[in-house]
């Protein structure tokens, strides 16, 4: 395996993290990506708008907050746009694009529109 720079080591530990809380908090039937960023797409199998409404509040409030990773804290702050099928779209590109409007600029260090 190829040495990595310690800082992508670094994300890629927080990204582990992040996601093992993500998925520790959807169904099993759901999906949870990674899009080597700080960005990750939660996707909810056969999920109306209410239950998609209430998964995107239980994410929000268990996901963010500081988390102690070895000996350094990392703070997690959490963003997330909602986009349900048919309404948002027919594809997966169209709910993709739906969701991130509805969530809005991530900040001046988004680098996932690059």
């Amino acid at each position: 395996a190829a040495d990595h720079h310690p800082q992508a080591q670094w994300l890629e530990t927080v990204a582990l993290e992040m996601s093992q809380r993500l998925r520790a908090r959807v169904r099993r039937s759901d999906t949870v990506l990674w899009s080597m960023g700080r960005e990750f797409a939660v996707v909810l199998q056969d999920c109306r708008q209410p239950l998609a409404l209430a998964v995107q509040k239980r994410l929000l409030t268990g996901v963010q907050g500081v988390y102690r990773l070895g000996p350094m804290a990392v703070q997690a702050d959490v963003a997330i746009g909602c986009a349900c099928h048919p309404a948002a779209g027919d594809s997966g590109a169209a709910l993709l694009a739906a969701a991130q409007h509805a969530r809005g600029p991530l900040g001046p260090d988004d680098r996932s529109t690059d």
